[in-house]
């Protein structure tokens, strides 16, 4: 089962805002329709479950671990870095974390960098292992099962990329 947390109301940092009008201003319906018929056509309509609201009221009554967290919300510093503390701790042992615009290859604005701050800052040995970038994703496998997560101390960083 995939679950898809969205507002579906073209919300985001300041940004991002423009952007996201813009695209549901094109469109012929409401993006949460759009949505829906894109996952009907694709014959996906059994394996999405969406949870339309805000990430942050999703994780209050989240209680199941998750088997791949993709992270590609709030690309602000603040947003960005409380997603990740909030459903991290859900992601499974041996669970994948995918973090889009994540990469020193991704084109971003001052202060719209919070992926790469949040891998920068969490996504490390021995938290997690296999970290890969592809293009502006940055994919990882959790090896510990902590509380919470631990951020990297960049005086330590032996630059190994574990």
């Amino acid at each position: 089962m995939v679950h898809c947390v969205d507002s579906f109301t073209a919300s985001g940092d300041a940004f991002s805002v423009p952007i996201y009008t813009t695209i549901a201003q094109s469109l012929d319906a409401p993006l949460r329709t759009c949505f829906d018929r894109n996952i009907t056509r694709a014959g996906l309509t059994e394996w999405v479950r969406v949870h339309e609201m805000m990430a942050a009221d999703a994780v209050r009554s989240w209680h199941g671990p998750i088997d791949m967290l993709y992270l590609d919300g709030d690309q602000s510093r603040e947003g960005a870095r409380e997603t990740y503390v909030d459903w991290s701790p859900f992601l499974r042992v041996g669970g994948v974390l995918a973090i889009n615009n994540s990469t020193e290859a991704t084109p971003r604005e001052q202060g719209h960098d919070g992926p790469l701050l949040v891998v920068r800052e969490f996504v490390h040995w021995p938290e997690y292992e296999n970290i890969r970038s592809v293009q502006t994703l940055t994919l990882a496998i959790k090896r510990r099962d902590d509380l919470s997560p631990t951020p990297r101390r960049f005086e330590q960083d032996n630059g190994s990329g574990n």
